[in-house]
């Protein structure tokens, strides 16, 4: 796994570099430093792709967005920024995430639970059993993947003998079953060791047929029946002087004539045999060939980091798309404060016009006052009356100027406005008055409204957090009252 991570990674490091001389606009410059790279690598994909040329020239929805929240500002050089914007950002949020997985994918490497090549260190006593997942190989070929392997804890030598008796009896005949499943059913060597690792305790063992077994468990297959034979065994446990016996019946059966197990299977067997031979040491020893062949272990890597790069690189697409969702939120916006505007453009227009303006200096007056007191926020109704100032001044009609001003601001309320300002041009403004007198009585109940809906918006999202802080209000309060009850 850590491959694909380092390949991803080598990748950004060699392409950030390369990407230095590419040019981006300078409002993105002006960020985050650590975001300039990957606008950057962005602008360079665009450039090589010749995707940002091709969406300047089309006529795309966001393009016209874009256009109407900044008309101040070259189309171009808007649609530029928000590409190239969001496609850095999705970048960068890959590249954060595909760190962290290489970071975990390496940590995890790191934390090998093999010590040397086939040994596995033993939890100390108490802390209970380890499982440890292995991929195995065989003549350097994968033969187990995800390999579970079950390591008991470290049994250590108990002050008192007798418990260091009843330790080793308990585990006794699991330890020599050797190649066999069941002491029921035993048709191979049994393993009846001297000693058990890790305890200074001598085993000596008695059998009651030594003529189909010796006493180191070697089966005599000649003289086992073809029906099978019970052979009595006894372990005698001694140390300082004590002495402790254990005896145990075993079916023997000669070995079969053809052992057709498959090679897993015999590993398995081979596993379960070397981890209960080796039960009371400090490691569980893995079998090192089975059926000569060569076996060797590979800790086995996890698909979790992956799986981070793969979740870095959906929510980096994710982020890509929801810039269009934040075009649309600003769109809203836009729409929400014109309408708010709007009242008041009406009402200046009346009052301008009543004292004997004529629309067209009205119009400019209420424009160009507004660019003279400046603002932090931008208010778009006023910047649209700027730029249909300037069409007018540029030569363009006045009457088409008025209608393309309503046009732009995509309201059904502005484009009334200037249908009826671009109307009047022609048959006269007799009549305007009265009817601009009407329009700002029903902008004022519609601006009225629009400030309660608001309003009962605002109240609905402030529900979430104070559910919230009753929730931690009643938990505060209801908590101590429990623990100073007395049970």
């Amino acid at each position: 796994m850590y491959t694909i991570h380092l390949a991803i990674l080598i990748t950004f490091i060699v392409l950030m570099p390369v990407c230095i001389p590419v040019s981006i606009p300078s409002e993105l410059k002006k960020e985050e430093v650590y975001l300039i790279p990957f606008y950057k690598l962005a602008g360079a994909w665009y450039k090589i792709s010749g995707r940002l040329k091709k969406k300047r020239n089309g006529a795309s929805k966001v393009r016209g967005e874009l256009s109407l929240l900044n008309p101040a500002r070259s189309v171009d050089v808007l649609v530029d920024i928000y590409e190239i914007k969001r496609l850095g950002k999705s970048l960068m949020l890959l590249f954060a995430g595909n760190i962290i997985a290489f970071m975990i994918c390496l940590s995890g490497m790191m934390k090998t639970p093999l010590t040397g090549e086939n040994a596995i260190e033993r939890n100390d006593y108490g802390k209970g059993e380890k499982s440890v997942a292995l991929d195995v190989y065989v003549d350097g070929k994968e033969i187990m993947k995800n390999r579970e392997v079950v390591v008991e804890e470290r049994r250590y030598t108990p002050e008192e003998t007798r418990e260091i008796f009843d330790t080793i009896i308990s585990h006794l005949e699991e330890g020599i079953l050797g190649r066999n499943l069941s002491l029921d059913a035993v048709c191979y060597d049994l393993e009846l060791p001297g000693s058990v690792e890790g305890y200074p305790v001598g085993i000596q063992w008695e059998l009651s047929d030594y003529g189909v077994m010796d006493s180191e468990g070697h089966l005599k297959t000649s003289k086992i029946p073809e029906d099978g034979c019970i052979e009595r065994i006894t372990a005698i446990l001694t140390y300082g002087g004590l002495s402790a016996e254990h005896s145990f019946n075993v079916m023997l059966y000669p070995p079969p004539k053809n052992d057709e197990r498959s090679l897993e299977e015999k590993l398995e067997d081979e596993m379960e045999v070397s981890n209960a031979g080796s039960l009371f040491g400090q490691y569980s020893i893995l079998p090192t060939t089975v059926d000569g062949h060569p076996v060797t272990y590979k800790p086995h890597e996890s698909s979790d980091s992956l799986l981070l790069t793969a979740v870095a690189a959906l929510a980096a697409g994710v982020l890509f798309k929801a810039a269009e969702k934040d075009v649309e939120k600003s769109m809203k916006k836009r729409a929400t404060q014109m309408m708010i505007d709007y009242p008041q453009i009406v009402s200046k227009l009346t009052l301008l016009i009543g004292a004997g303006m004529t629309i067209k200096a009205a119009f400019e007056k209420i424009a160009l006052d507004h660019e003279r007191k400046g603002g932090k926020e931008l208010r778009y109704a006023y910047e649209e009356m700027l730029l249909c100032v300037r069409e007018m001044s540029g030569g363009m009609a006045e009457a088409d100027a008025y209608v393309r001003f309503g046009n732009r601001c995509r309201l059904q309320k502005y484009v009334k406005l200037g249908a009826m300002l671009s109307q009047n041009l022609k048959r006269g403004s007799a009549g305007l008055l009265e009817i601009l007198e009407n329009e700002e009585r029903d902008a004022f109940e519609e601006r009225k409204s629009l400030a309660r809906r608001l309003g009962e918006e605002a109240g609905t999202k402030l529900l979430a957090p104070m559910g919230i802080m009753l929730v931690i209000v009643m938990v505060v309060v209801v908590i101590p009252a429990f623990l100073s009850v007395d049970l």
